[in-house]
Protein backbone atom coordinates (compact mmCIF):
# COMPACT_ATOMS: atom_id res chain seq x y z
CA UNK A 1 0.00 0.00 0.00
CA UNK A 2 1.18 3.60 -0.65
CA UNK A 3 0.92 5.65 2.35
CA UNK A 4 3.40 8.87 1.33
CA UNK A 5 4.25 10.78 -1.97
CA UNK A 6 7.50 12.39 -2.20
CA UNK A 7 7.97 15.30 -4.67
CA UNK A 8 11.25 16.95 -5.84
CA UNK A 9 10.34 20.67 -6.65
CA UNK A 10 11.94 22.62 -9.43
CA UNK A 11 10.84 20.57 -12.99
CA UNK A 12 8.45 18.88 -10.90
CA UNK A 13 5.58 20.77 -9.00
CA UNK A 14 7.27 24.34 -10.00
CA UNK A 15 8.35 25.74 -13.24
CA UNK A 16 11.69 27.85 -11.92
CA UNK A 17 13.84 27.55 -14.69
CA UNK A 18 13.08 31.14 -15.58
CA UNK A 19 13.70 32.40 -12.03
CA UNK A 20 16.98 30.31 -11.99
CA UNK A 21 18.13 32.13 -14.81
CA UNK A 22 17.08 35.45 -14.03
CA UNK A 23 18.99 35.67 -10.61
CA UNK A 24 21.44 33.83 -12.50
CA UNK A 25 22.60 35.70 -14.86
CA UNK A 26 21.74 38.70 -12.41
CA UNK A 27 24.96 37.59 -10.49
CA UNK A 28 27.27 37.27 -13.18
CA UNK A 29 26.06 40.60 -14.45
CA UNK A 30 28.08 41.54 -11.05
CA UNK A 31 30.79 40.45 -12.35
CA UNK A 32 31.08 41.30 -15.80
CA UNK A 33 30.28 37.98 -16.87
CA UNK A 34 28.18 37.18 -20.31
CA UNK A 35 24.72 35.74 -19.33
CA UNK A 36 23.15 32.66 -20.64
CA UNK A 37 19.57 31.96 -22.54
CA UNK A 38 16.97 30.58 -20.01
CA UNK A 39 17.42 27.51 -22.38
CA UNK A 40 21.13 26.86 -20.99
CA UNK A 41 20.60 26.37 -17.95
CA UNK A 42 18.71 23.13 -18.12
CA UNK A 43 22.07 21.50 -18.25
CA UNK A 44 22.72 23.46 -14.77
CA UNK A 45 20.58 22.49 -12.71
CA UNK A 46 19.59 19.14 -10.35
CA UNK A 47 22.83 18.82 -8.13
CA UNK A 48 21.72 22.49 -5.96
CA UNK A 49 22.28 26.01 -6.13
CA UNK A 50 26.38 25.70 -5.31
CA UNK A 51 26.88 23.07 -8.41
CA UNK A 52 24.55 25.41 -10.90
CA UNK A 53 27.00 28.15 -10.14
CA UNK A 54 29.77 26.51 -10.73
CA UNK A 55 28.75 25.05 -13.73
CA UNK A 56 27.53 28.72 -14.68
CA UNK A 57 31.47 29.68 -14.05
CA UNK A 58 33.06 27.23 -15.27
CA UNK A 59 31.07 27.36 -18.97
CA UNK A 60 32.18 30.89 -18.99
CA UNK A 61 35.67 30.02 -18.00
CA UNK A 62 35.48 32.66 -15.29
CA UNK A 63 38.30 32.63 -12.50
CA UNK A 64 39.42 34.70 -9.14
CA UNK A 65 36.03 35.39 -8.12
CA UNK A 66 35.25 34.60 -4.38
CA UNK A 67 32.47 31.93 -4.58
CA UNK A 68 30.99 31.96 -1.21
CA UNK A 69 30.40 35.80 -1.79
CA UNK A 70 29.06 34.62 -5.20
CA UNK A 71 26.68 32.01 -3.94
CA UNK A 72 25.35 34.24 -1.34
CA UNK A 73 24.31 36.89 -3.32
CA UNK A 74 22.40 34.37 -5.30
CA UNK A 75 20.74 33.20 -3.03
CA UNK A 76 19.82 36.30 -1.20
CA UNK A 77 18.47 37.74 -3.97
CA UNK A 78 16.78 34.85 -4.67
CA UNK A 79 14.91 34.60 -1.35
CA UNK A 80 14.19 38.09 -1.58
CA UNK A 81 11.62 36.92 -4.23
CA UNK A 82 11.23 33.45 -5.10
CA UNK A 83 8.23 33.18 -7.30
CA UNK A 84 9.46 35.52 -9.99
CA UNK A 85 8.14 34.30 -12.78
CA UNK A 86 7.72 31.29 -11.45
CA UNK A 87 4.42 28.77 -11.60
CA UNK A 88 2.77 25.22 -10.94
CA UNK A 89 3.23 23.34 -13.78
CA UNK A 90 -0.73 22.51 -15.34
CA UNK A 91 -2.66 19.55 -13.96
CA UNK A 92 -0.33 19.64 -10.59
CA UNK A 93 -2.95 21.04 -8.11
CA UNK A 94 -5.15 17.82 -9.37
CA UNK A 95 -2.66 15.37 -8.92
CA UNK A 96 -2.02 16.61 -5.47
CA UNK A 97 -5.89 16.28 -4.76
CA UNK A 98 -6.20 12.86 -6.31
CA UNK A 99 -3.24 11.64 -3.47
CA UNK A 100 -4.90 13.43 -0.43
CA UNK A 101 -8.37 11.59 -1.40
CA UNK A 102 -6.51 8.78 -1.44
CA UNK A 103 -5.35 8.88 2.15
CA UNK A 104 -1.31 9.92 0.84
CA UNK A 105 0.71 11.88 3.17
CA UNK A 106 2.62 14.40 0.84
CA UNK A 107 6.30 15.97 1.19
CA UNK A 108 8.60 17.97 -1.20
CA UNK A 109 12.39 17.17 -1.01
CA UNK A 110 14.67 19.51 -3.00
CA UNK A 111 18.67 20.33 -3.45
CA UNK A 112 17.44 23.65 -3.41
CA UNK A 113 18.33 25.95 -0.31
CA UNK A 114 15.92 25.21 2.68
CA UNK A 115 15.02 28.91 2.82
CA UNK A 116 14.27 28.86 -0.90
CA UNK A 117 12.13 26.23 -0.78
CA UNK A 118 9.64 26.68 2.29
CA UNK A 119 9.03 30.12 1.05
CA UNK A 120 8.08 28.83 -2.37
CA UNK A 121 5.78 25.96 -0.84
CA UNK A 122 4.30 28.54 1.42
CA UNK A 123 3.41 30.39 -1.64
CA UNK A 124 2.36 28.27 -4.37
CA UNK A 125 1.02 25.10 -1.95
CA UNK A 126 -0.19 26.24 1.25
CA UNK A 127 -1.10 23.62 3.49
CA UNK A 128 -1.16 21.20 1.00
CA UNK A 129 2.45 19.48 2.44
CA UNK A 130 2.87 17.75 5.53
CA UNK A 131 7.01 18.03 5.61
CA UNK A 132 9.16 20.22 3.11
CA UNK A 133 13.06 20.11 3.15
CA UNK A 134 15.55 21.49 1.37
CA UNK A 135 18.98 21.48 1.17
CA UNK A 136 20.85 21.77 4.77
CA UNK A 137 23.70 22.08 6.07
CA UNK A 138 25.55 18.41 7.10
CA UNK A 139 23.00 16.81 4.96
CA UNK A 140 23.63 15.10 2.17
CA UNK A 141 22.18 16.43 -1.02
CA UNK A 142 20.37 13.62 -3.46
CA UNK A 143 21.21 11.64 -4.86
CA UNK A 144 21.81 10.60 -1.45
CA UNK A 145 19.11 8.69 -0.25
CA UNK A 146 19.73 10.16 3.98
CA UNK A 147 17.37 12.99 3.38
CA UNK A 148 14.33 10.92 1.92
CA UNK A 149 15.21 8.32 4.71
CA UNK A 150 14.65 11.16 7.43
CA UNK A 151 11.31 12.32 5.56
CA UNK A 152 10.21 8.79 5.54
CA UNK A 153 10.59 8.55 9.15
CA UNK A 154 8.95 11.49 10.18
CA UNK A 155 6.19 10.68 7.47
CA UNK A 156 6.17 6.86 9.81
CA UNK A 157 6.30 5.10 6.21
CA UNK A 158 8.77 2.22 4.51
CA UNK A 159 10.15 2.98 1.12
CA UNK A 160 7.77 0.36 0.08
CA UNK A 161 5.04 2.79 0.69
CA UNK A 162 6.36 5.49 -1.29
CA UNK A 163 5.51 6.68 -4.64
CA UNK A 164 8.07 9.32 -5.37
CA UNK A 165 8.28 11.65 -8.65
CA UNK A 166 10.96 13.67 -9.73
CA UNK A 167 12.53 15.41 -13.15
CA UNK A 168 16.33 15.11 -12.58
CA UNK A 169 18.79 12.64 -12.96
CA UNK A 170 19.70 12.82 -9.17
CA UNK A 171 15.94 11.82 -8.41
CA UNK A 172 15.75 8.90 -10.81
CA UNK A 173 19.33 8.06 -8.18
CA UNK A 174 17.61 8.50 -5.14
CA UNK A 175 14.45 6.63 -5.74
CA UNK A 176 16.38 3.47 -6.41
CA UNK A 177 19.22 3.99 -3.71
CA UNK A 178 16.10 3.85 -1.27
CA UNK A 179 14.10 1.48 -3.19
CA UNK A 180 10.85 3.27 -2.99
CA UNK A 181 7.89 1.31 -3.98
CA UNK A 182 7.13 3.52 -7.61
CA UNK A 183 10.12 6.21 -8.65
CA UNK A 184 8.31 8.47 -11.54
CA UNK A 185 10.06 10.11 -13.85
CA UNK A 186 8.40 13.38 -14.30
CA UNK A 187 8.98 14.07 -18.29
CA UNK A 188 7.32 17.32 -17.88
CA UNK A 189 10.40 19.22 -16.46
CA UNK A 190 13.89 19.86 -17.11
CA UNK A 191 15.79 16.70 -18.00
CA UNK A 192 15.69 15.56 -21.59
CA UNK A 193 13.33 12.17 -21.36
CA UNK A 194 15.92 10.11 -23.03
CA UNK A 195 18.43 10.88 -20.30
CA UNK A 196 15.58 10.22 -17.48
CA UNK A 197 14.32 7.24 -18.75
CA UNK A 198 17.78 6.06 -18.59
CA UNK A 199 18.31 5.78 -15.08
CA UNK A 200 14.74 4.00 -14.24
CA UNK A 201 11.55 4.91 -13.08
CA UNK A 202 8.19 4.59 -14.90
CA UNK A 203 7.91 7.85 -17.56
CA UNK A 204 5.07 10.17 -16.76
CA UNK A 205 4.89 12.75 -20.20
CA UNK A 206 1.93 14.99 -17.70
CA UNK A 207 1.30 15.19 -13.35
CA UNK A 208 -2.38 13.78 -15.01
CA UNK A 209 -0.24 10.60 -16.09
CA UNK A 210 1.43 10.34 -12.85
CA UNK A 211 -1.82 10.42 -10.82
CA UNK A 212 -2.97 7.27 -13.33
CA UNK A 213 0.43 5.37 -12.78
CA UNK A 214 -0.38 5.70 -8.61
CA UNK A 215 -4.02 4.22 -9.33
CA UNK A 216 -2.38 1.64 -11.27
CA UNK A 217 -0.13 0.84 -8.01
CA UNK A 218 -2.39 0.94 -5.36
Amino acid sequence: MIKACVFDLDGTLLNTLPTIAHYANRALARYGIAPYKVEDYPAFVGNGSRELLRRALAGREAEGIDFEQFHAEYVQDYDSAPSYMTRPYEGIDELLSLLREKGCRLAVLSNKPDTSIQLLVEEFFPARFDLVRGAREGVPLKPSPDALYDILECLGVTPDECFYVGDGIPDMRIARAAAVRVGVAALWGFTSPDLLLAEGGVGAHTPKEAGEIFLRSL
